[in-house]
């Protein structure tokens, strides 16, 4: 059950506070979290996990990962749970927050459970044979960190099957015809599956609503074309990205922006 405690004295960018694996995990209650953001993942066994009112299991290849001062709890499930860890300093941990989204915890299946378990025996063995240098240590931590990124997981949501059969399609059809009157129930229309299922695929996957991402791209084309066509008419510029209604335009964009289209027109134009 091999724990290691700060593996490398340097100070740098990234680094781990402690890493172990084949650890017998015993019951923990952290009231006021830890100092840290850690890792936690079942090697073998099974372990409950309490964070809040939330209960999860984790089973074979499943961990969690919290930011520091989240109260939480676990346990085993039966007789052993092996587990391995890892938790992260270095002079940039503030940063830390930034990188995984500023989310309390995450919790992650089995799809990647080969590339964690595999990183923490990679840097264990790494220490013990002093192959790994103290700057590679740091750049595997950030590696590391950016699994926990929503850039990350968008980028490997969009290759799961029910991305590419509804959100890719939705989003293709927004971005040519957004000049059109696009409603989520035609946009749910042109993939064969109801209105509430497309919100939630796009709430899931995206993080926002159909709704949203439609206002958001117009808005973004809106800008384009006060900046580059400078004594183009508001009203105009409105109907261009599917706004019949210029004062509804207006009141959009600048619920979105801060600014009238004029304000931004002066300010940027």
């Amino acid at each position: 059950m091999p724990i290691y405690f700060k593996p490398f004295s340097v100070e740098l960018p990234f680094c781990l506070e402690t890493i172990g694996n084949h650890w017998e995990q015993e019951a923990v209650n952290r009231k006021k979290g830890l100092s840290h953001y850690h890792w936690l993942q079942t090697e073998s066994g099974c372990g409950t996990v309490r964070i809040g009112s939330l209960e999860r299991t984790l089973k074979m290849g499943e961990g969690f990962f919290i930011s520091p001062a989240v109260p939480h709890a676990y346990s085993a499930n039966g007789s052993k749970w092996i587990t391995s860890f890892a938790t992260f300093d270095g002079f940039l941990k503030n940063d830390i927050g930034k990188i995984v989204g500023n989310t309390p915890y995450q919790f992650t299946d089995t799809k990647e459970s080969a590339y964690f378990s595999d990183w923490i025996n990679r840097m264990i063995l790494g220490f013990t044979d002093l192959s790994m240098s103290s700057a590679a240590s740091s750049v595997e931590c950030y590696h590391f960190l950016l699994h926990f990124s929503p850039v990350y997981k968008l980028d490997a949501l969009q290759y799961h099957p029910l991305y590419v059969q509804y959100i890719e399609p939705v989003i293709k059809e927004i971005e040519t015809n957004y000049r059109e009157q696009l409603t989520v129930r035609y946009l749910s229309s042109c993939v064969y599956i109801t209105p509430q299922y497309l919100s939630r695929l796009f709430q899931r996957f995206m993080g926002y609503s159909v709704y949203t991402y439609l206002t958001r791209y117009r808005i973004n084309k809106a800008k384009e074309l006060i900046i580059f066509n400078p004594h183009t008419d508001i009203q105009y510029i409105g109907n261009r990205v599917g706004y019949n209604d210029t004062s509804n335009f207006i009141s959009v964009f600048k619920r979105v922006t801060g600014h009238t289209p004029l304000e931004f027109r002066r300010m940027y134009g």
